[in-house]
């Protein structure tokens, strides 16, 4: 037996087997008229001395040229029914480049996919599920353990795993080792159609996932001015006559400053009494501008918290004994700046923000015990705590920002020492005396500026 194996026409082959007999057909019927010269081919219009009278009509009311435009439609109509269109099938869609590598693709094209959520989000999901699925957006069939699973390209199948994943802290410093297992989410797990598992996806997304991120920026300017006049007579003598009542007169008052600095040194002689001084004065001003700029980016109706603090060791007196002993521990008091936000949006394009603002600050020292006797004596001081605090809800549009001012303390400080009598005598007391006058100033001004995060703002490089 003898086989042969005849390939297939192509479509190329069947149109020109069509062509070659439709043009023998026209040949046939012998409508193609000859080229007798270049104006037959390239002549617009009708030749003067051509015949310009119509064609004979046919019996059917057609001229020739009718005739075979119509039978030329004929037969297309006939081949565009005898063709048979071959129509590629759709490819489709790869799961993995939809939904991830953590699914689970059915032979049945069922898909199923975990989806984690924080502890207690995950029952609530499920419940905002059904709910729509009543309204007609999808069926949800919850699949219990022991239950018989039928499939259903229709209906979505939900496992809800409560505190699933959990993670397992250590104490390594303690032996043995205790362990605490700490619930980190819950897994939703979906089994449903392709179509379905994206409408899921996207549901749980704008739902569950899709919450809002907030950027605070912040700028604390922190300006201090300290205005000091340190004025102070270290060494100061006088040598009277020998018949007078007092032979010498020495004092000091020094002042705050330990350099020898602005030194003015005076001498006198008079009736012979003899003058010398040193005098010392000092007016110093200082202005210190801190400025930091932090920034923080939270979820909306989550709390942010900015601190700028430092602390301040003091000695905290627990009992002191009859002897003058006294048992003291070493603590902290921290003062600082605290900037405590949370953003909330109203509408589209209204963000309300609840502040809570702190600025603290030393303001002095209080004398609490006396250490030790004579000139081994020493003073625990106790700092004292200056506070200011600021509480408000404000309503921000896009672009605008917050100024939180006002937050300024003045703290005096004089401090004078004198000979008695001497020191009270107009100009001349000055030469008696020592002065320290020290006005310190401090503003605190806090500039917010918050902004919604969009989707362009995940994908910067950092």
């Amino acid at each position: 037996m003898t086989s042969c194996v005849t390939r297939p026409p192509s479509t190329a082959d069947t149109e020109n087997s069509h062509g070659l007999e439709e043009l023998a057909e026209i040949v046939a019927e012998g409508s193609p008229k000859p080229v007798e010269s270049e104006r037959d081919v390239f002549s617009i219009g009708p030749d003067e001395n051509s015949d310009t009278t119509q064609p004979e009509e046919v019996a059917d009311g057609l001229s020739e040229e009718e005739r075979i435009a119509a039978s030329l439609e004929e037969r297309k109509q006939a081949k565009d029914v005898g063709t048979r269109v071959i129509e590629t099938p759709k490819r489709p869609p790869n799961p993995y480049l939809t939904f991830g590598e953590r699914i689970v693709v059915h032979e049945d094209g069922r898909i199923t996919k975990p989806y984690p959520m924080p502890p207690g989000k995950g029952k609530r999901m499920l419940d905002l599920m059904k709910l729509m699925g009543t309204q007609g957006m999808f069926s949800v069939e919850i699949v219990e353990a022991g239950k018989a699973v039928v499939s259903n390209a229709d209906v979505i199948q939900a496992v809800l795993l409560n505190n699933w994943d959990a993670e397992l802290y250590q104490n390594l410093r303690a032996y043995p080792p205790t362990d605490n297992e700490v619930p980190m989410a819950d897994w939703l797990v979906c089994t449903a159609s392709f179509e379905l598992l994206e409408e899921v996806e996207y549901f749980i997304e704008l739902f569950g996932a899709g919450v809002p991120q907030i950027e605070i920026e912040a700028q604390v300017v922190e300006l201090t001015e300290t205005d000091v006049l340190d004025w102070g007579v270290p060494d100061a003598s006088a040598v009277f006559p020998s018949n007078t009542f007092i032979d010498s007169l020495n004092f000091a008052l020094p002042n705050a400053e330990s350099a020898n600095e602005a030194i003015l040194s005076l001498g006198a002689i008079q009736d012979g009494t003899t003058v010398s001084a040193i005098i010392q004065a000092v007016k110093t001003w200082e202005n210190v501008s801190i400025i930091s700029q932090p920034k923080i980016a939270v979820r909306e109706g989550g709390k942010a918290e900015i601190l700028n603090t430092e602390e301040l060791p003091f000695f905290n007196v627990k009992s002191i004994s009859d002897t003058g002993t006294f048992n003291a521990t070493l603590d902290f008091k921290e003062v600082g700046v605290k900037l405590y936000v949370v953003p909330r949006i109203i509408g589209s394009e209204t963000l309300a923000l609840n502040i809570d603002l702190e600025a603290s600050q030393e303001a002095g020292s209080l004398t609490t015990v006396v250490a030790g006797t004579g000139p081994n004596a020493a003073d625990l001081q106790t700092p004292i705590i200056a506070k200011r605090s600021v509480k408000t809800v404000v309503y921000l549009k896009k672009g605008e920002a917050l100024i939180l001012g006002g937050l300024t303390t003045t703290r005096t400080r004089e401090v004078e020492r004198k000979v008695p009598c001497l020191g009270d005598i107009p100009l001349l007391g000055w030469l008696f005396k020592s002065r320290f006058n020290q006005v310190t100033k401090s503003h605190v001004l806090f500039f917010i500026r918050p902004r919604i995060l969009e989707g362009t703002d995940f994908q910067r490089d950092f």
